[in-house]
């Protein structure tokens, strides 16, 4: 199953715990764990890839994914809870100047499948227009090891690929690595998709309806920052009318296979470079190993098997 935390500041979602899914690993190399163990900085026997992960959380702490935000600053509007049950959540509450926002999560298809929607009632007397936003926002630490997994923005924006955040995992496109300094990145074209990931998980946010503007924004200032993206639209909304922005969100495993089906665009996340003749091959036999031994790493391990059976034919061949 699936357990969703929710913010009454602007319907964020702040948590998604993915129980029949293992957290990923924590990689410690073995050079890392002897000066860790030369400084005792670390005690204990070397874990390659450290203690059981537990259920994998897809949100860590400060994330804020799905936020309804108001206005040219984004404000959250204050949201209650109207109705919940074990698959959905609907959040309601009143704006100035007579508008009233409807945010509702329901879970629903694949097993890390969100339905958003979004709606924006108005009951004032004249025609307004306004600024309104959804973000999906995380802490990309500026730190970390070499074999560690760092969250960063993602989003695909007229077939372009962008990566942002802190570091960027050596994946910086077009100036989109976000500082303390950096501003706003704004990514012009039509939103395929955008949201967070790492090297094994992801939360992409797919918008049904076309239009708007996103870009990569930083939050806060050094660790305790979130970077991401923010997709803004104008709402021109006459008396006693509603508009409602819906979408899709994705929130599990990065298996280019599965998130294919998702989205067409959405297996992009897992961009290989010029490994990608050869590494895709790999990620499918992975996947059916996975499927057909339970794990990641005993799947590795038969891949590893089956690669060293296809050199030895090679150098009998040879």
């Amino acid at each position: 199953g699936t357990t969703l935390g929710v913010s009454t500041d602007g319907g964020a979602i702040t948590d998604v715990v993915l129980h029949e899914v293992p957290g990923h690993y924590e990689v410690t190399p073995i050079y890392g764990w002897v000066w860790g163990r030369i400084t005792g900085a670390i005690e204990g026997p070397w874990l390659p890839y450290g203690p059981e992960p537990g259920p994998a959380h897809q949100l860590p702490p400060r994330a804020r994914a799905v936020e309804v935000g108001l206005g040219a600053d984004g404000v959250a509007p204050r949201l209650a809870v109207v109705s919940r049950d074990e698959t959905s959540v609907v959040l309601e509450g009143a704006a100035a100047g007579g508008l009233v926002v409807r945010h509702e999560v329901r879970a629903g298809g694949e097993p890390c499948g969100l339905d958003v929607r979004t709606s924006f009632k108005y009951s004032g007397e004249s025609p307004i227009s306004t600024v309104a936003s959804w973000s999906v926002l995380d802490h990309t630490s500026a730190e970390g090891g070499r074999g560690s997994s760092q969250h960063q923005p993602t989003a695909v924006v007229d077939d372009g690929l962008y990566y942002g955040g802190a570091r960027g995992a050596g994946c910086i496109r077009n100036g989109t690595k976000l500082s303390d300094s950096s501003g706003p990145i704004e990514l012009p074209g039509e939103v395929s998709w955008f949201g967070v990931s790492d090297r094994y998980f992801g939360f992409y946010l797919i918008p049904h309806e076309g239009g708007g503007a996103l870009r990569f924004q930083r939050e806060g200032e050094g660790e305790d920052a979130r970077d991401g993206g923010i997709l803004t639209r104008t709402l021109t909304l006459d008396p006693g009318t509603t508009q409602a922005w819906t979408g899709r969100v994705y929130t599990g495993e990065n298996h280019p296979v599965t998130l294919e089906r998702v989205h067409p665009d959405l297996g992009r996340v897992v961009d290989l470079g010029w490994f990608a003749m050869f590494g895709y091959p790999l990620l499918v036999v992975m996947a059916q190993l996975h499927a057909l031994l339970g794990g990641w790493g005993l799947a590795n391990d038969g891949v590893t098997v089956l690669l060293k059976i296809m050199i030895i034919q090679l150098t009998w061949l040879a």
